[in-house]
């Protein structure tokens, strides 16, 4: 299972453990992907949603897919809501998907005020609900950890992909791919060429940081969409113009290299797009000395 295998490969990095714990944490990642994929989530029926804890709005939950948060009264609400990055992850599945995503947010805080307080503070207008009894985890029983407190579902409420994508990188590319999957194949493709999909950075110090662009000319008839670009580690960032780019036009994908260990490197860029060879693939080598 694809996202299994990359749920695994992260587990250091999402749950912070040392060496001696990965296997007994791996174990727990696959059985909890295996208990979890094609449930479906129950949703309470008499959930009431409010904007900044207001403003009582009306909330069909309706949609060829849907991403549930919910966040329980342990810790730090502000730091565990991440409202900012919501945001922005809403805003770029939205411009990918023609909205055919809802995102549900249930919210079991310590106080109700507080939790008033944060999305007025962060400016966050999107429905959530309040759940004030919990009902929505009694009625689940959702996993202890907080990092499969989020779920991709599908227009049936059955769970797609368990994970938090505003924490993880990784699974963030899940959700994004899996939304994205159904509109590539519904979408008009184009044709892209990139003069070079190769590009050598030469020797770098360790700490030393190199960017380097791609460009990508559209010699279709069609608008090039970049659904999204994904990276094969942290140590390689990606930059790139998120509208779509119009027939005869060019677009670049940026990227940054930061040398962090001694010795030769070969990275990989995965770009998913409306392209006729989509996915497409770009690779930066090195040397860090």
């Amino acid at each position: 299972m694809k996202y299994l295998n990359i749920l695994l490969c992260t587990l250091p990095l999402i749950m912070g453990v040392c060496s001696s714990c990965k296997d007994s944490g791996r174990e727990r990642i696959a059985h909890l992907v295996t208990e979890w994929q094609g449930k479906e989530i129950q949703l309470p029926k008499n959930g009431v949603f409010t904007i900044q804890g207001r403003d009582t709005v009306q909330f069909p939950i309706e949609a060829s897919y849907k991403i549930l948060a919910y966040v329980d009264s342990t810790g730090c609400t502000s730091c565990r809501l991440q409202l900012h990055k919501w945001k922005e992850l809403m805003e770029e599945i939205e411009s990918v998907s023609n909205k055919s995503v809802q995102f549900l947010f249930y919210l079991t805080p310590k106080s109700v005020r507080d939790a008033r307080y944060i999305t007025r503070r962060d400016d966050f207008t999107h429905p959530l609900c309040i759940d004030v009894n919990n009902e929505i985890d009694n009625m689940n029983h959702f996993p202890k950890e907080e990092m499969f407190h989020t779920f991709l579902l599908d227009a049936d409420n059955k769970v797609k992909v368990i994970g938090n994508p505003i924490h993880n990188k990784a699974v963030r590319s899940l959700y994004l791919e899996t939304i994205t999957e159904r509109e590539t194949s519904r979408s008009i493709n184009t044709t892209v060429e990139i003069p070079v999909r190769k590009k050598d950075l030469g020797i770098l110090a360790v700490g030393e940081e190199k960017t380097v662009n791609f460009t990508l000319h559209n010699k279709g008839d069609n608008p090039l969409i970049i659904f999204d670009v994904t990276t094969s580690c942290g140590c390689t960032n990606v930059r790139y113009e998120k509208k779509p780019t119009s027939s005869g036009k060019e677009t670049e994908i940026i990227v940054t290299f930061t040398a962090e260990q001694k010795g030769v490197f070969n990275k990989s860029i995965t770009i998913y797009s409306n392209a006729k060879d989509n996915p497409i693939r770009l690779h930066i080598m090195g040397k860090i000395k």
